[in-house]
């Protein structure tokens, strides 16, 4: 699958899909599931998120649907299974 397919939001887009106006709302459910597993996805490559690199420098993060998902179950007040662990 093509990496716009599979990491098709910002941060911005992301809140926006979630009924935001723009990104400060997804980034408090991501500050959530943070305090909760003790995980900062943000911070690595994995299924949810992606950096993308120009030399050492990142330019641009990008998510997944599968972090639309694990979002929307946080926002719900529903369990979640992160499925992931930090490097």
């Amino acid at each position: 699958m093509a990496f716009n397919a599979s990491y098709p939001f910002t941060l911005t887009t992301l809140g926006q899909s979630l009924g935001y106006k723009s990104w400060h709302d997804a980034n408090k459910l991501l500050e959530i599931v943070k305090n909760i597993t003790n995980v900062d996805i943000k911070t690595f490559d994995n299924k949810y998120h992606y950096a993308i690199m120009n030399g050492d420098e990142i330019q641009s993060h990008r998510y997944s649907n599968y972090l639309r998902e694990l979002l929307e179950k946080v926002r719900d007040g529903e369990e979640f299974e992160l499925g992931i662990k930090a490097p």
